[in-house]
Order: structure tokens, then sequence, then C-alpha cells
């Protein structure tokens, strides 16, 4: 892919680099406000965790990923389930330790090396899982963009539709700086059409105050910390869980930019990101965060891999915590419009799978591939789920990081001298 931006890049001019980095903003905004709306904890303390945490993040890695950091959705469930029955202070407790979990990994891997993941992650097994992780997205676009079988919905359907028609064009037809900017041109068209149609809540913008403090809330300050091994234990299987997706995402990131960022700067480093960023983000009342796939379809829509973009996202998200009016603009906007969005996004997410599988010269017709790439495909698209009991521990695999250990397991074990991985 040929970079406008590349990594180590930044636009040279001030307006060019704001109206890039705003793209990023809008493009997590909606996943990132929603997980801490399904928990039960403050938005706008999730927006300043996810700002801090994309620069926790690039500090970690010494600026070398393009990666922004956000809610997590992997640990609703859990979450909501400790803020319901037990408090803010328990799900600090939960973050905490996933954060510190992670942290204590990066150390390890740091001690033991990486070599081993060339041999237990090739292109056979990273691809279809870059797929499933494109893919299991799909069901989410569909149902915002109003397209949904049981769900359909004229309008939303229309604006989704034709908002992702304008993308499309300003990305291939546009001049120089509107292919850069496909996503934010896209998304005020959608609003514009959705004003018409009556579907921005104005009413939300009446009596808004300009500054609102976030809730931040830290249990040793507020005297509420309480360890419980409880909360601990049933946190770490999905702990594993987002481990999988951590090395995934940053495959799909490895493979957009022609970097392999699991050996440089290395898993460790980037685990150590992702541990700095949820540990933060539970010492101040947010949720746990991980790398962003919406960021990522941002960067091969508009082929700006410049990680100073991101950073100065990650500034406007942190401010965007304290501006009530613009973060209820930005919330304003209608599913629809960012269904249209999120179809293009996750859609090229699952190409890039396409793309590992043919660059890693992945010979379709051999049995033993076939049969990886299918197990993890039907697998991780499938809603397949092992749940398991150890010691009074309840371990729990789904979908992605179910496909991704099962591919891994075929590729263990099914013999390698009978088959070649790749074509000779």
């Amino acid at each position: 892919m040929n970079f406008k931006y590349y990594i180590d890049e930044r636009p040279a001019k001030n307006g060019e680099m704001i109206i890039l980095s705003l793209q990023h903003v809008f493009a997590m905004f909606g996943s990132t406000v929603l997980v801490p709306i399904l928990i039960g904890i403050d938005v706008s303390v999730a927006l300043f965790t996810a700002g801090m945490g994309t620069l926790l993040y690039s500090l970690a890695t010494k600026a070398k990923v393009p990666v922004f950091i956000g809610s997590s959705f992997a640990y609703i469930g859990i979450l909501s389930l400790l803020v319901a029955e037990y408090g803010q202070n328990y799900v600090s407790l939960a973050v905490m330790s996933v954060g510190l979990i992670y942290i204590l990994l990066s150390f390890l891997i740091r001690a033991v090396g990486t070599s081993w993941l060339d041999y237990i992650l090739p292109p056979v097994v990273m691809g279809p899982v870059i797929i499933v992780i494109g893919l299991s997205l799909a069901s989410t676009a569909i149902s915002s963009s109003g397209l949904g079988i049981d769900a359909f919905d004229q309008t939303a359907a229309f604006i989704s539709l034709s908002t992702l028609l304008v993308t499309a064009i300003a990305m291939m037809k546009g001049n120089n700086f509107s292919k850069s900017i496909p996503i934010l041109i896209g998304i005020a068209y959608g609003y514009i059409v959705s004003l018409i149609f009556g579907l921005v809540d104005l009413a939300a913008f009446s009596g808004l105050s300009l500054i609102s403090v976030p809730k931040f809330y830290n249990p040793f300050i507020a005297g509420e910390f309480e360890f419980s091994f409880g909360v601990v234990a049933a946190i770490i299987p999905l702990v594993f869980v987002t481990v999988a997706e951590h090395i995934g995402d940053h495959t799909v990131s490895s493979t957009i930019t022609g970097k392999n960022f699991l050996k440089d700067p290395g898993l460790d480093k980037t685990l150590l990101g992702d541990g700095l960023a949820t540990l933060f983000a539970g010492l101040v009342g947010g949720p746990v965060n991980t790398t962003y796939a919406e960021n990522t379809g941002v960067i091969i829509l508009t082929r700006v891999a410049s990680v100073a973009v991101i950073r100065l996202a990650a500034v406007f998200a942190m401010i965007i915590a304290f501006l009530s009016p613009i973060n209820t603009f930005i919330n304003s906007i209608p599913a629809p419009v960012m269904g249209g969005i999120s179809i293009a996004l996750f859609g090229l997410i699952a190409q890039n799978g396409v793309k590992l599988l043919v660059a890693g010269k992945v010979d379709f017709n051999h049995p033993r591939n076939m049969m990886i790439i299918a197990v993890i495909l039907i697998i991780g698209l499938g809603g397949a789920l092992i749940t398991f009991t150890i010691a009074t521990v309840k371990f729990e695999f789904t979908t992605m990081s179910l496909a991704a250990l099962v591919g891994i397991f075929f590729h263990l074990v099914l013999p390698e001298k009978e088959a070649s991985l790749t074509k000779k």
C-alpha cells in the first residue's frame, strides 16, 4: 500500500493534521462511549482514558505503531455485573488487574523472546483470524445501518448506503486532500441528510455548559479499595481472550504497513502499552482498553499511518471529555451514518486477512491448509462458545479467541511432513 503519510511522518500543515486526527476521533467515538454506557460508568472518563491510553501506548512502543486505544467490548458482561452488584470499586479492581496481567505478560515475553510466534502464527492461521476480526463486526455495522433482515428501516438504509457511497467516491475520485478525509466527508454528508430527515436530536444541545469535568474515581483516594480473589479469578480467562485479539489486531496493522510490529517494537512492548493504558483506566474509573479496529480501518481507507496524527487524535479525545458541546455533537451522529462508515471500515480489515493469505503464498488447494482455514472461519463467525470450570474458576472462550486457539491447535497437530504450508 502506498501511504500519503507513513508511520514516522506527519503532515506539514497544521490544518491538515487537525482534520486527519479528528477523523480518528469520529471513527472511535461511537464504540468507546457505548462500552461505558452498557457497563454503567461515566462516558467522559472512558473518552479521557482512551486518549491517555493511546499516548501511554505510543510511549511504550516508541511511537512505532499506528494504533488507537479505546474501550474493550470483551469485558462488558463482567464489568456491568460488578458495577451493578458490588460497586465501582470492584470494577476498578478488575480493570487494574487486567492491566497488571498484561504488564506481567509483557515482561515474560521479553524474557523468553518471540521467535515462537512465527511458528504458531503462520499466515494460514493469522489470515483467516484477521478475516474473522473484520467480519465478526459485520452484524454491528448492518444493524446500525438499518439493513437487518428482521429490522429493515428504509430511511436508515438510505442514509447509511448513501453515506457509504459518498465516502467511496471521496476516496476514489477526490483530490489528494479529500482522499485523505473520506470518512469526515461521509459523516458530514450523512449528518446533513439525517438533519433533513429529523433523525438528529437537537434538544440534546439545549442548556449545555461549556465545561463538564468527568467523574473520575480512584478506589484508593475514595478509601473504598477492597481486594477480591474472586474478581481477579473471574477476569483472568478474559485476559487470554483479549491477548489473542491483541495479537490479531497487531498482525492486521503489520499487514497493512508492511512492518512486523510483533517483532519491532515487539509483542512485549505492545502488550506493555495495552497494559499501561488499562492500568491507568482502572486508576481513574475507566473501562478496560484495547486496540481499535475502527481506527485501523481509517488507516487503510485514508493511507495515513502517521503516529503523530493518532497521538493528536488522542489529545482531542481527552479535550472532548471536558467539552460538553463537542461531546454532545459527536454523540448525536445517528447510527445509520456510522453504520455506513463501518461497513467500509470492517470490510477493509477482513480484506487484509485475504491479503495476508495471498502474500504468505498459502496453498488453498492443500487439504491441511483448507481444514485450518475452514475451522477458523466457521468457529469465528458461527457464534461458537466453550466453557469449563477448574477449581471453581470458570473459563470461557468465544468466537474470535476460540477460533484463533482452535486454528493454532490444528496447525500444531496436523502433520507438516505431508503438507507444505506454502507453495514452493
